[in-house]
Order: C-alpha cells, then structure tokens, then sequence
C-alpha cells in the first residue's frame, strides 16, 4: 500500500502555476489571470515578505484575501503557484458560487 501524501504536497501539486502565461504580454497575462479565477480587474501574483505567495488587484495593490502586507517582497509576477491559504480559500468560493449559479440555471427543477 502506497503511503499518503502530506498535504503540502498535495496542495503544491494541485494549485496551477500558470506557466502558459509567460509568453503574453504582462497586462494581457494579468487580464487573463483574473478570467481564470473570475475576478473583475486585472490581478498578479506577488511575494510576500513572510513567503506566501498573494493575488494582488494591479489597481491598488490589495491582496485578494484582505491580509496582504502593503510591501512585498518582490514585483507582480504572472506565473508561480497561490500559497496564501485565505486567497486559496476566496478564490474557491468565487468559482463554487459562480459555478452554483450556473448548475442552477441550467438544471431543470422537475
């Protein structure tokens, strides 16, 4: 029987590194960025200084989770995986309400 797997890794070999975005433009990538988790501004992935890695809107600088610091580590980057567990966490409950309301459109009642 097999061992299971820590969760770490598990968590760093399900979350997307968006690798395929390296080769766009910074702000077409960044536009791309937030189709992909649904979000309605352009949005980057940057370092924090304790080593989570955030979604970060472009306009302000805000991190996805409200917990970012207001200085990072490094500049805006459009690939590398989301280790901020709270951004996890929001871009998960973006995606099941957006695709709750779709279920629910196009699943019949009776």
């Amino acid at each position: 029987m097999a061992a299971p797997r820590s969760s770490a890794a598990l968590r760093a070999r399900a979350t997307p590194t968006h690798t395929d975005l390296a080769a766009l433009p910074f702000d077409q990538a960044c536009a791309e960025i937030a189709a992909r988790h649904h979000l309605s501004e352009p949005h980057a992935f940057q370092l924090a200084p304790g080593g989570a890695t955030h979604l970060v809107r472009l306009s302000d600088g805000q991190a996805l989770c409200g917990r970012g610091p207001q200085v990072y580590a490094e500049a805006p980057q459009v690939t590398g995986p989301l280790t901020c567990r709270a951004c996890v966490q929001a871009v998960a409950r973006r995606l099941k309400s957006s695709l709750g309301r779709r279920a629910a459109r196009h699943t019949p009642t009776r």
